[in-house]
């Protein structure tokens, strides 16, 4: 694994991690939204090929080589993995190194493009609520399109654009698979964690631990149930997920549109005063997971 930093000067917004492999074009992407903003302090997670897969090399060496294209003042950060870890380890491993350096910032993987305004939001809500422990992550995508122009607050965790703090990550990787494995063991709290049988994520937690599938989100979910705690959202989504084309491990090959609102470009969301959990939008959003 290489782990190098380039010390520049700079201002902007929240510190960026973008978490890649091989997927140079959608990363590249990720990047040029992100350059908009010119964050001051800017990091690159490459995880390594996997062995006996062609192009998968080439891949990870050409989102390796995105580094050249960051032509602002600020730092740069980069951890190359020589080897490959997968989807959960992979990515537990990028934002671990992440925040182990920053006290907070925001996580984009390759495939989520952030709109206008995404990165500002999540500034300003990373300080307004710093020390309001119950808010665990800002996401920022939506579920749903709401008309008032103001954030809300649900009991469901995100993994397509978000932020969140040293000290709330550090608590999850503490304690995840012991919490997985307290769920999994007590059939209320499964209904509890499957929102009343709106989703499965029970299912999806006991294929997570028997290896079935590579997930840390569902991770992460089971620690906001646990601790009974809640997610900020913005009114409408700032993230569009551009890996509904079949290049990724976990988005299959339809529109994106089909899961994401029409995105909002708007950086001046009004964030709400109290954190407590949204039961009007809760009940929307359940009837469109309950769809999928």
């Amino acid at each position: 694994m290489k782990g190098v930093s380039h010390a520049r000067s700079g201002a902007g917004t929240p510190p960026v991690l973008i978490t890649m492999f091989n997927r140079p074009d959608h990363a590249a992407s990720v990047l040029e939204a992100v350059a908009a903003r010119k964050p001051k302090r800017l990091f690159l997670a490459v995880d390594g090929p996997r062995e006996g897969v062609p192009g998968d090399l080439a891949g990870v060496e050409a989102c390796r080589s995105l580094v050249s294209r960051v032509d602002w003042d600020c730092e740069v950060h980069t951890r190359f993995r020589e080897s490959n870890l997968g989807c959960r380890r992979g990515m537990i491993d990028g934002v671990s190194w992440f925040f182990g350096v920053v006290e907070s910032g925001v996580v984009l993987e390759d495939d989520c493009l952030p709109e206008d305004g995404m990165l500002d939001y999540c500034g300003r809500a990373i300080e307004a609520y710093r020390e309001e422990r119950r808010v665990i992550q800002i996401s920022g995508f939506a579920h749903e399109k709401r008309r008032l122009n103001r954030a809300y607050f649900l009991p469901l965790a995100s993994s397509w654009g978000w932020a969140t703090w040293r000290d709330r990550w550090e608590e999850y990787l503490e304690n995840h698979e012991e919490i997985a494995l307290k769920i999994l063991a007590d059939p209320g709290l499964c209904e509890a964690f499957d929102l009343g049988g709106t989703y499965r994520y029970s299912k999806m937690l006991q294929r997570s631990l028997a290896g079935e599938i590579s997930s840390w989100a569902v991770f992460f979910q089971a620690f906001v149930f646990w601790q009974k705690g809640i997610v900020l959202y913005p009114p409408s989504s700032l993230i569009q997920n551009i890996g509904f084309d079949g290049s990724g491990a976990h988005c299959g090959e339809r529109k994106a549109n089909e899961e994401c609102p029409c995105p909002a470009r708007n950086s001046s969301i009004r964030l709400p005063r109290r954190a407590a959990i949204s039961n009007w939008m809760l009940k929307r959003v359940k009837k469109r997971i309950r769809r999928r």
